[in-house]
């Protein structure tokens, strides 16, 4: 069986990283619209978020990784005030 491509392989991980954000928006219990505004989006852009074919650009992930760290930090640095 042949290795899978460069580019294969590059959509699998941005599928599990698109599964990562959806697992993390759950469990923060962020509505969509809210998660937009707070990682400086367009409340549109993640308006399919759930939908399974939803293809967002590249910038949209950088955006979401940003907040995610950040918001993360925050508690993780809140905790231990």
């Amino acid at each position: 069986m042949p290795e899978p491509s460069r580019q294969q392989r590059l959509g699998t991980k941005i599928e599990e990283y698109v599964r990562t954000v959806r697992l993390w928006t759950r469990r923060m219990n962020f509505s969509l619209h809210r998660l937009a505004l707070a990682a400086g989006l367009s409340p549109g852009t993640l308006r399919n978020m759930f939908d399974e074919d939803w293809n967002p650009r590249l910038e949209t992930l950088v955006a979401l990784e940003r907040f995610i760290r950040r918001y993360t930090e925050d508690l993780q640095h809140r905790a231990k005030i």
